[in-house]
């Protein structure tokens, strides 16, 4: 029995020195290369199998492999692009999670791109009146950092002022959305929050006046 399976490993061996020996004076370096990877399958399946794909030309399974690398490659770039999308995501939702962050980014997009705005009263829900020297050591220590490191913001301390970073618009878009469908919000989350009842008292004016 093992001097069997030698035998079959010997003619295995030999099927594939000969069919690379075939490729070697008309394939290209590149291409000798996909053959030896063809030779390796040859030597685990039978030659007749190998024979069933009738592949009239050499450079045939070069593209074969070709587009397993891209279809691999594309698959890749998928998944990374799916894994920077979720993380993103997380970023923005955790920046707009509370409210003098919010108050922040409103704010910010009320100012001109260019501008900054003023700290800590920017920040602060017109609503629910704050300690100013309270927020300000929030802001300072917790919310600011927390922006900048995202770069949704960019801050400086003396004066403590506030404005637009590279990602910005990642965070503004979210609160513009809620501001321009604010009649489609629930009134749970409209009722106390005064730009939202503002937004959405003058789109209920704007349909009346139509």
């Amino acid at each position: 029995m093992e001097a069997q399976r030698d035998s079959s490993k010997n003619g295995s061996e030999a099927r594939t020195a000969r069919y690379q020996e075939s490729c070697t004076g008309c394939l290209t370096e590149r291409q000798q290369a996909c053959c030896s990877i063809r030779g390796s399958v040859v030597s685990e399946r039978p030659s007749s199998e190998f024979n069933s794909l009738n592949i009239v030309h050499h450079d045939s399974i070069y593209v074969v492999v070709q587009k397993h690398v891209a279809s691999y490659t594309m698959t890749q770039q998928r998944y990374q692009n799916g894994k920077q999308v979720i993380r993103r995501w997380d970023e923005v939702f955790k920046a707009v999670a509370v409210e003098p962050r919010r108050q922040l980014i409103v704010a910010l997009l009320d100012a001109h791109p260019d501008e900054t705005v003023p700290l800590p009263e920017s920040a602060i829900n017109p609503n629910v009146p704050q300690d100013l020297e309270v927020l300000r050591q929030e802001l300072y220590h917790c919310h600011l950092p927390m922006l900048s490191d995202h770069e949704f913001i960019t801050w400086e301390s003396e004066p403590l002022v506030a404005g637009r970073g590279p990602r910005f618009d990642e965070v503004g878009v979210v609160i513009d959305s809620l501001q321009s469908n604010a009649t489609g919000v629930p009134d749970s989350l409209v009722f106390g929050c005064q730009r939202l009842e503002r937004e959405r008292q003058e789109r209920f004016d704007d349909s009346v006046t139509e």
